[in-house]
Formats: C-alpha cells, structure tokens, sequence
C-alpha cells in the first residue's frame, strides 16, 4: 500500500514540477524534462543514503551489494 502511495506521491510531484519547470524554461523541453526529472528522483535517493535503516536505503544496500563497486571498496 506504501509503495502504491509513493508511486501516486511522485507522479503527483513530476506535474507540478513540469509545471514549474515549463513556465520557467518555454523554449527547451529537454532542459525542463531535465530538471523536472531530478526534482523528482533525487530527494527520494538523498533520503535513502542518509536514512541507511529505512526501506528504500535498505534496497538500495542490498542493489549496491551486487555491483563491482561494493567489492572493490571492501
């Protein structure tokens, strides 16, 4: 149920930011889906490397487990 309110929660956030980002920047689409995209998926990605103990950073150790990176930095 979380997860379905989450999803909710960042398509709500990727309008308005549109939105804004839209009005902002007229001539370069590209630019303000640029911008829109990273008001939207940076917070939960911040949040999830500075609240390690929550679920999102819990997944996100448990993604990074698995990648070359993790072995070379232990």
């Amino acid at each position: 149920m979380l997860a379905i309110l989450a999803i909710i929660a960042m398509v709500g956030s990727a309008v308005y930011w549109w939105g804004v980002q839209s009005t902002l920047i007229p001539n370069n689409k590209i630019v303000a889906i640029a911008f829109t995209a990273i008001l939207v998926l940076a917070p939960p990605s911040l949040v999830s490397f500075l609240i390690p103990w929550s679920p999102g950073g819990m997944l996100l150790q448990k993604v990074n487990a698995k990648t070359w990176g993790y072995a070379v930095v232990i």
